[in-house]
């Protein structure tokens, strides 16, 4: 019994992280334009402790429906400030 709910207990953890780390959306960035009808949101996709987010997605939005939404692989690479 005691094996049977580790193991359940682990495979929810995993699932999590899995998810947090390749799934998870957060917010960047929101601008709606003076007007009020048009909006454009960027949100991270998926987090990374060493290297950051790896993607970014970015929703186009007119008159509160979405429009376009489009994804772009980022490229984070951490270079050190000693020459």
């Amino acid at each position: 019994m005691t094996l049977k709910v580790l193991t359940f207990g682990f495979l929810v953890l995993l699932s999590y992280l899995i998810y947090w780390g390749y799934f998870e959306e957060n917010l960047l960035i929101e601008k709606k334009y003076t007007s009020g009808d048009k909006e454009v949101i960027i949100n991270e996709y998926g987090n990374d402790i060493i290297i950051g987010s790896p993607a970014v997605k970015i929703y186009f939005k007119k008159d509160g429906k979405t429009k376009k939404t489009k994804k772009i692989d980022v490229d984070n690479l951490k270079e050190s400030n000693f020459l």
